[in-house]
């Protein structure tokens, strides 16, 4: 009987994982387009749905607490029944919810249609590197879930690319924002028509005994990557299984206080670094443009404080955003991109853990000079290091669930963590929404104080040694 990692390891990463990365890849980047190129959507938005930065709060508070609240139902669906088919189940509906939302006339029908695409999109997502993570061997796992992020920096390169010239288009009656929101789906629509052809993950079905499942589905990933008439046997792999399987059916409250109990140390850790790398991921975003695009209109160079002050006292809007406007969200997003580009180069000589502690620092110096930063430049690079820092944290944050959580448990594990990830998404957006205006210089430094305890959890985390002596996948 053959580990299903060393079947994996003989199977290489083939066309098999090819067509499953690609599928991921186009998902991933239509969930990007709907939270993070959403700002943009927003933004264009602003003036014809009477957006103000509260709603902006709201807005998002309520997108992403469907999808922190429906995290553990999603997480235990995908733990009894599969995580390809809650992929296939959520996707549709959340791409259909958000073509709705294009469509509505109003803030708050708008918000209702978003807030049922981020509940379904939670589904997707919250299980969508897992899926990609137990169908690829543990060496090249953290590399190829590094490499599915460079769907953020494409995605925050191509929304307010389009957006520049989608915007200025006149559309008679119907609003270029709308457009906007429609293209971005495509990639979604692509990625499912994909997933429709993959297998379900073989690690599920031994997790849940149906062991001669998983050797049909390891069986057409054979044939798939070592050609028609090859077969496992050839391989010298007879049957497959997989260490720490579940010994006992428990139920799904069963399952979820075995898992806080028997890993809650690492459970604990990761849960409370995921509430601040989320929260300036995918919260600050938003505000980075918004504040940007505030900012054009003046010529004086002052701190982001001195400045949101005195346009958030004025209560001043900008309707019609031009390419000057989004220039700042197109470079943010060929710096994410390289950024993830320079992770997958860091993850050759350095551990996952010491290139988090690096991002970090990162972050820590950005949110430290916005106190006092007035060169425009500078700000942006800031914004760029506060946000981006964090944000390429995450996805490696997430390789950690795959190797310390045996698989029975992972949707549980992986749904708890993007559960507690849009709390503090819904946290850093509201701290930023009603304190950005009333005193700015709490906001940057609250943020300043999460990071160094984020840093602190980081170091805490197991090394990849100690991961590969201890644990087996």
């Amino acid at each position: 009987m053959t580990d299903i990692d060393e079947a994996f390891k003989l199977l290489g990463f083939g066309r098999m994982q090819r067509c499953v990365f690609l599928s991921c890849f186009l998902i991933q980047l239509w969930a990007t387009n709907e939270q993070l190129g959403f700002a943009v959507v927003v933004a264009g938005a602003t003036c014809d749905l009477d957006i103000s930065d509260q709603r902006v709060s709201w807005l998002m508070c309520c997108n992403f607490g469907a999808q922190m609240i429906l995290a553990l139902i999603w997480g235990g669906i995908a733990d009894r029944y599969g995580r390809r088919r809650l992929i296939i189940s959520t996707c549709p509906g959340s791409l259909f919810a958000s073509v709705l939302s294009a469509l509505m006339p109003e803030f708050w029908s708008f918000m209702v249609m978003r807030v049922l695409t981020g509940a379904l999109l939670g589904g997707t997502l919250g299980i969508l590197m897992t899926y990609l993570g137990e169908l690829t061997k543990v060496s090249l796992r953290p590399k190829v879930l590094n490499y599915s992020s460079f769907a953020f920096g494409l995605s925050m390169i191509q929304v307010p690319a389009l957006a520049s010239v989608i915007l200025p288009l006149d559309m008679g009656s119907f609003q270029n924002w709308r457009a906007l929101q429609l293209l971005n789906l495509l990639p979604g629509f692509c990625g499912f028509i994909i997933m429709l052809f993959l297998p379900e993950s073989p690690k599920y079905y031994l997790s849940m005994g149906q062991d001669a499942k998983a050797m049909k589905v390891m069986e057409r990933i054979c044939r798939c990557n070592k050609g028609k008439d090859a077969t496992l046997a050839t391989l010298g792999i007879e049957s497959v299984t997989q260490t720490r399987l579940q010994t006992t059916d428990t139920g799904h409250c069963a399952q979820i206080k075995s898992l806080l109990t028997n890993y809650r140390k690492y459970m604990t850790i990761m849960i409370l670094i995921v509430l601040v790398l989320c929260g300036f991921g995918f919260a600050l975003p938003v505000w980075m443009v918004r504040i940007r695009v505030s900012m054009q209109s003046t010529e004086e160079e002052t701190t982001v404080c001195e400045h949101m002050q005195g346009t958030i006292a004025a209560k001043t809007a900008q309707c019609d955003l031009k390419f000057s406007d989004l220039l700042d969200a197109i470079i943010h997003g060929f710096v994410v991109l390289s950024v993830f580009i320079i992770t997958s180069l860091l993850l050759f000589v350095l551990s996952r853990r010491v290139v988090m502690l690096t991002y970090i620092a990162i972050a820590i110096v950005g949110s430290l000079s916005l106190n006092f930063a007035r060169n425009s430049y500078l700000i942006l690079v800031c914004f760029f290091a506060l946000i981006d820092a964090p944000l390429c944290c995450i996805r490696l944050l997430f390789t950690f669930i795959i190797d310390l959580i045996p698989t029975y448990l992972r949707g549980k594990a992986t749904a708890i963590l993007f559960m507690m990830g849009r709390v503090g998404i819904l946290l850093t957006s509201l701290l930023v929404g009603y304190t950005l205006g009333l005193n700015c210089l709490v906001t940057f430094n609250t943020l300043l104080i999460c990071l160094v305890v984020s840093s602190i959890l980081v170091f805490m985390l197991p090394s990849d040694r100690r991961v590969r002596e201890t644990y087996n996948s």
